[in-house]
């Protein structure tokens, strides 16, 4: 393994960040909404998307150290370009799944210049009607329920066969949970009610792959097509809806990966 997690330094905050790869473009991934940062999965992270090493050099972005009140997705996503700016990076190919996917809609929306082409899975374009789950998970870190937090997000997030088969580990991973790291997650999985992008995705033009599942117990069925109709001017614009693997179709479609390189490199 060869990934590093630096950090990068604005003016206003700090802001995690993994790297990985040795190809000559930039390829950005924003994660969803977790309980713990996705940095302690860095091994994994960096094998999963092994593929994509050779073309380009892959950075994830974790949410920024410090995490104020009322924290929305548009804020995410000032901070995620201004920290990616901050590194230097220009012209990337982002990608972004759940939450991760609302906060690169709203990136490429008002930075375009930050994004040569776009990825989004798993993510609506309006949450509206779509915020029962979410606001579930809010409630139970609000109470200090981790482990009912922790196995309703498992069985939301994954297809039944793979929540039955880690069920115990959703339990234990329960016992890890401090009162901050409830509180941060409640602030975070806060930030989606009300969030609409619907209107602005008119004006995408760079090249974009919407993936999706028809099985999504987080956001429901349709999100992929929903966000589809409202790119439906964008010529550059396509999707692709799996079935069977839920909401974590990132984690567990065989193909996932492929997809996207394949989309990024045109091969």
């Amino acid at each position: 393994m060869s990934y590093t997690v630096e950090t990068a330094v604005t003016d206003r905050f700090e802001m995690k960040y993994l790297k990985f790869g040795q190809g000559d473009k930039p390829f950005v991934i924003i994660p969803g909404l977790s309980l713990f940062s996705v940095l302690a999965s860095a091994p994994l992270i960096e094998k999963q998307f092994e593929l994509l090493k050779e073309d380009f050099t892959v950075y994830l972005f974790d949410r920024r150290n410090i995490i104020p009140e009322n924290y929305s997705v548009y804020d995410m996503a000032d901070d995620t370009a201004e920290a990616m700016r901050a590194i230097g990076l220009s012209g990337v190919s982002l990608y972004g799944a759940s939450q991760g996917g609302m906060i690169s809609m709203a990136i490429a929306v008002k930075y375009p210049k930050l994004v040569n082409a776009l990825v989004i899975a798993s993510t609506v374009c309006r949450t509206e009607g779509r915020e029962d789950a979410v606001r579930e998970w809010m409630r139970l870190a609000k109470e200090n329920e981790a482990e009912k937090l922790c196995l309703s997000f498992g069985q939301k997030v994954y297809s039944k066969e793979v929540f039955e088969a880690n069920r115990a580990a959703f339990s234990d991973m329960a016992k890890l949970a401090k009162p901050d790291d409830l509180e941060r997650f409640s602030v975070l999985a806060g930030a989606v009610d009300g969030f609409d992008i619907t209107g602005e995705l008119s004006g995408l033009s760079c090249p974009l792959l919407v993936l999706g599942d028809t099985d999504d117990a987080v956001f429901g069925s349709g999100i992929v097509e929903e966000t589809a109709k409202a790119l439906e001017n964008n010529p550059e614009a396509k999707h692709f809806v799996y079935s069977g693997y839920g909401h974590a179709v990132y984690d567990t479609a065989p193909d996932f990966i492929e997809r996207i390189h394949s989309f990024l490199t045109r091969k």
